[in-house]
C-alpha cells in the first residue's frame, strides 16, 4: 500500500500564478526608475480613470509574484510600453531589462522624456524606434493628455496600415500557409461530452460549459454554464492565433503551458483572455483538457469532422 509520501502529486495542483490579475487586464505597461514611481502612479491613475488599465511594478508586483517571470508576462500581455524617463532616472540600471524585453517582444514603445538629450548609450540604442512624447520634469495633466493622444494616433495609423495592406494585396496565399486549425481535445481529468476534434477557421469559436448549448459539455459542478471559449483570430503581425477566453465564469479558468526553454507556467484567467498554443492544458473547475492544435495549410480542403 502506498504511504502518504509515495502518493504521486498532480503537477497541475502545484501552480504558480506568475501573471497578476492586473496584468491580465492591462493594455499599457508603465516602466520607470524607482525615483519616478510617484509620477508613474499618477499616470496610471489618470489612464485608468479613462478606462485604460495599466501595469506598474511598484504597484502591481506582489510578494507572491515571481520576478522576472511576472514582469515578462506583463510586458508580453500589454499592447503599449510607456517609459517615463527623467534626467535623474535615465542612468538607472533598473529600466534596461524591462525595455530590452519590450523591444524583443515587439511592443509599441512610447517614451515620456522630460529632458533634451539622452546620455545613456545603451538605452538610446534600445529606443531608436520608439515614439517620443516631450513632457515637463513634473508630470502634468497636459503631459498625460499628450501621451493619450499619441497612443490614439498610433492605433489609428496601425489600423489604417492594416486596412491598406489588405486592400492593395491581390497576391494569392502561398502554398502551405495556414488557413485554419485542427483541434483535438483530450480530457485528462473529469468528464466532457462532445466531439474530440474540431476544425476552426478565423472567427470560429468553441464554448466550454455546463449548458446543453455549449459546444463542449463539461460535467463539473464548478463549471459555469458558459465557462470559457476557444477563438481563432487573425493577428496582423503574428498570423492565426488561438485565444482562450474566460466567459465571465464563476470560478475563473486556468491554462497551463510550457514555452521552449521555460518551466511550466500556469495562468489564471478571470474575465480575460490569453493566447494558447499546442499542448496547453485548460482547467475548468476540476476538469483538465489537453489541447492539440494542428495548423492546416491553405491548399488543403476543409474536412467534415
Amino acid at each position: 500500500m502506498d504511504t502518504a509520501d509515495q502518493i504521486p502529486i498532480d503537477p497541475l495542483e502545484i501552480t504558480t500564478e506568475f501573471l497578476t490579475r492586473s496584468a491580465q487586464r492591462a493594455s499599457v505597461y508603465i516602466c520607470c526608475a524607482r525615483s519616478d514611481e510617484s509620477a508613474a502612479k499618477q499616470f496610471c491613475d489618470e489612464f485608468e480613470s479613462r478606462g485604460t488599465p495599466c501595469w506598474l511594478s511598484a504597484r502591481d508586483l506582489t510578494q507572491k509574484s515571481a520576478w522576472p517571470q511576472c514582469v515578462v508576462e506583463a510586458i508580453d500581455n500589454c499592447t503599449f510600453f510607456v517609459l517615463l524617463l527623467t534626467q535623474q532616472g535615465q542612468n538607472s540600471t533598473e529600466i534596461i531589462p524591462e525595455v530590452s524585453e519590450a523591444v524583443a517582444r515587439g511592443r509599441t514603445i512610447l517614451v515620456m522624456q522630460s529632458f533634451e538629450h539622452l546620455l545613456n548609450p545603451r538605452l538610446e540604442q534600445l529606443l531608436i524606434e520608439s515614439h517620443l512624447v516631450t513632457v515637463n520634469e513634473h508630470l502634468s495633466a497636459s503631459d498625460i493628455d499628450a501621451t493619450w493622444s499619441k497612443i490614439v494616433e498610433i492605433e489609428a495609423a496601425q489600423t489604417q496600415a492594416e486596412v491598406s495592406t489588405a486592400a492593395q494585396s491581390n497576391k494569392p496565399r502561398a502554398r502551405g500557409s495556414t488557413k485554419s486549425f485542427l483541434l483535438q481535445l483530450d480530457c485528462l481529468k473529469g468528464k466532457i461530452r462532445g466531439k474530440t476534434s474540431y476544425q476552426l477557421a478565423p472567427g470560429d469559436k468553441l464554448v466550454f460549459g455546463r449548458s446543453d448549448e455549449a459546444d463542449i459539455f463539461v460535467d463539473d459542478a464548478r463549471a459555469s454554464r458558459r465557462h470559457a471559449g476557444l477563438l481563432l483570430v487573425r493577428d496582423p503581425k503574428y498570423g492565426l492565433e488561438l485565444q482562450l477566453i474566460d466567459l465571465m465564469s464563476r470560478n475563473g479558468t486556468w491554462v497551463r503551458y510550457r514555452r521552449e526553454g521555460d518551466a511550466d507556467i500556469s495562468k489564471f484567467l478571470e474575465h480575460a483572455q490569453t493566447r494558447v498554443d499546442d499542448g496547453a492544458i485548460i482547467r475548468i473547475g476540476s476538469t483538465d483538457i489537453r489541447l492539440t492544435a494542428l495548423p492546416i495549410p491553405a491548399d488543403v480542403a476543409r474536412a467534415d469532422i
